[in-house]
């Protein structure tokens, strides 16, 4: 069962009626576009380039990471006073709302802050297995005789 491919978001496709899915666009098909893809794809918190994303029809984002300005309207829905079955996406639209506990965030300041915090600890990671490295070979002579601790081969 396909399920909202955004970060954070549970919603199923088939689980909740009346809620809209659209399928995260394929730049190789007909119209596709890999700059609104890439955009596609960084606002809903997949950092993957676009071309070594897998599309398909379960990779869906649902409605509720759209603004309302997204969608196009029903004019006869309205004036017959009836429900649209399904909500229909203006051409170049992008799901900005990634939906939080408390409010809902702009999915761009989410992604970024998120990037930054995973590039941080990444960075800090391999920084300390650096030092580390250096270390252990800048103290581990072997039989030779140290230099730093003045012939000592122990270290304290």
């Amino acid at each position: 069962m396909a399920g909202c491919q955004a970060y954070g978001c549970h919603n199923r496709l088939g689980k909740i009626k009346g809620k809209s899915f659209f399928r995260i666009p394929d730049p190789s098909k007909k119209g596709g576009n890999k700059r609104d893809t890439k955009k596609w794809l960084d606002n809903i918190g997949i950092t993957c380039p676009v071309n070594e994303f897998k599309f398909g029809k379960n990779k869906v984002v649902c409605e509720d990471h759209f603004e309302k300005t997204c969608f196009e309207r029903d004019l006869q829905a309205e004036l017959l006073n009836y429900s649209q079955k399904r909500k229909l996406l203006k051409p170049g639209s992008v799901p900005t709302l990634v939906l939080g506990t408390a409010k809902t965030h702009r999915a761009t300041e989410n992604a970024k802050t998120h990037r930054a915090t995973e590039n941080a600890k990444t960075h800090r990671q391999k920084t300390q297995k650096h030092t580390r490295r250096q270390k252990m070979q800048r103290h581990t002579h072997g039989d030779r005789k140290c230099k730093d601790t003045g012939g000592d081969r122990k270290h304290k």
